[in-house]
């Protein structure tokens, strides 16, 4: 890119683009302006400070070629570019937005995403890259982009072969009315293809859309977790199982108890987050006052359905347990513990879709032990 450079209606970098507050006006210019095709990743500062919450070469250098990264150069240009667009759309006080191709004033707030100070705290205690979020959710985008007039490499192809078969039909070997149907059978696969590219925007706006949908449910969740109120406030973004767990040991510290290396790799697979935590915060309400003897409940698996989508299971085979010991048992206070309950969401082998979560209930603490995190524990027919 450096040597050769490149552009589509703007010319592409390699580094971040400064934004002066002077700017603001034209910079809206750029966001709205139709024939834009690539994304733009805007930077804005800390308001107290002027600081930036993250590095904007990092992203530059991850995004080159598929996104601008641009950066405000002073605190006063997000207040400037509220004179312009809805305050809704814009992002401000070190927080980061992707702005996608096709923007307009009317749109709706989720379909730019919005990177908070909290979320981008909550990646760092994470330990995930803000620059491999943003280069996974561009990249996705980019792979179904259509943009008129760029040639791919297809095209090329297509293009060849068709010059291969009008020197054919000057042969006799190709007839006129099967080149015709070829050139109509382009059209048609060019249709087809506009019309996946449109049909995958969609998709991703309403991904966007369900996604704000889960993070409003799971603040209102954690709003009433039993928890002091400076725990609940350092981070109400939840983004995958990892950030569930994470909330979890902290909002309920006094009813949950996690044993340490029990959780295996592919829990954090689990793409339903919201329901993960529902799942925790259930024991550690309803089953917990249940085993404590603070409020009854007759059916703990309607229960479970109707709070978090997961199905209770008091008892597990004697048999299998007997069998399969280093997934059913756990070392606990000196003592090897059998896990009977638990509890769990799906019935496929596909960690995205599928958790469980192996329990007990300590009556000396009156906490529910969690021992287990992750997929089908072993059974005689897995095995």
């Amino acid at each position: 890119m450096d040597k050769f450079g490149g552009r589509e209606r703007y010319s592409l970098k390699t580094t971040f683009i400064q934004i002066k507050t002077a700017e603001a006006e034209p910079f809206v210019r750029f966001l709205l302006d139709g024939e834009r095709t690539l994304p733009v990743v805007f930077i804005s500062r800390r308001n107290r400070d002027g600081a930036l919450l993250c590095d904007p070469s990092v992203l530059a250098d991850q995004l080159v070629g598929i996104a601008y990264v641009c950066v405000a150069d002073d605190v006063q240009l997000s207040w400037k570019l509220a004179d312009h667009i809805d305050n809704r759309l814009n992002a401000y006080d070190g927080t980061v937005r992707v702005y996608w191709p096709r923007m307009t004033k009317s749109d709706p707030p989720y379909r730019h995403r919005w990177w908070t100070q909290q979320r981008l705290l909550a990646l760092e205690a994470n330990q995930r890259s803000l620059a491999g979020e943003l280069l996974k959710l561009v990249a996705t985008a980019s792979v179904t982009r259509r943009i008129p007039g760029l040639v791919r490499w297809e095209d090329v192809e297509r293009e060849v072969t068709k010059q291969s078969l009008q020197k054919l039909q000057g042969t006799g070997a190709v007839s006129e009315d099967w080149l015709r149907q070829y050139e109509q059978d382009l059209i048609t696969i060019e249709n087809l293809r506009q019309a996946l590219a449109d049909a995958n925007e969609r998709l991703r706006d309403k991904e966007e859309e369900v996604r704000q949908w889960k993070q409003m449910y799971l603040q209102l969740l954690r709003s009433g977790a039993e928890a002091p109120e400076e725990a609940l406030g350092e981070d109400l973004v939840i983004e995958d199982a990892s950030g569930a767990i994470v909330a979890a040991k902290r909002d309920f510290n006094d009813q949950l108890l996690f044993i340490e290396g029990r959780i295996e790799k592919d829990a954090r697979q689990f793409e339903e987050p919201e329901l993960l935590y529902a799942a925790f915060k259930w024991l550690a309400t309803v089953y917990w006052k249940a085993k404590t003897g603070t409020v009854k409940c007759p059916d703990l698996d309607k229960s479970c359905r109707e709070t978090c989508q997961f199905r209770y299971n008091a008892h597990q085979s004697e048999i299998t347990m007997g069998m399969f010991a280093s997934d059913y048992e756990v070392n606990y206070d000196g003592s090897k513990i059998k896990l009977r309950e638990h509890i769990g969401f799906g019935t496929s082998t596909e960690p995205r879709r599928t958790i469980r979560i192996a329990f007990f209930f300590d009556d000396a603490r009156r906490k529910v032990v969690i021992g287990y995190v992750g997929q089908h524990q072993t059974t005689r027919k897995s095995n």
